[in-house]
């Protein structure tokens, strides 16, 4: 495994990812779905904090864990590799996202904020991961 060439890879899709689902905040924000989920306190987390959050639980990690377990999947299933890899990510939202599978996840607007989060993290991966790890080189002549 060429980690230097994978470790690219899930940055690329971690700046696209992060940089996309920023957007989603602040627009969901602007829409009226302000209140962001408690910290373990209890208290409301701060928008910087959360959008701080949102670059690094939506972008940087499933970004860099994704191109990992995306090389895997795609070394064993080459032609449905890409079905299987965004199901997965998908069965994951799910989990983050559901009540019962998940004790700690926020009600009212913060819901709905964090599993819009959740499930365009796992589109955007299904999306980006592949396609940048599969991005043909551009040969440049000197």
């Amino acid at each position: 495994m060429d980690w230097k060439k994978h470790s690219r890879t899930g940055m690329k899709a971690a700046g696209a990812m992060g940089a996309i689902n920023l957007v989603i905040v602040g627009f969901m924000m602007l829409v009226g779905y302000d209140t962001t989920p408690l910290d373990p306190s209890g208290v409301e987390i701060p928008v910087p904090v959360f959008a701080i959050a949102t670059v690094i639980g939506g972008g940087v990690v499933p970004g860099l864990i994704g191109t990992v377990v995306w090389t895997k999947i795609d070394e064993r299933w080459e032609e449905k590799s890409r079905l299987i890899f965004a199901l997965l990510a998908l069965i994951l939202a799910t989990f983050m996202t559901l009540p019962f599978t998940n004790p700690r996840v926020p009600t009212g607007d913060a819901y709905v904020l964090t599993a819009v989060l959740h499930y365009t993290t796992a589109i955007l991966g299904g999306w980006f991961i592949p396609s940048f790890a599969n991005a043909p080189k551009i040969v440049r002549a000197r």
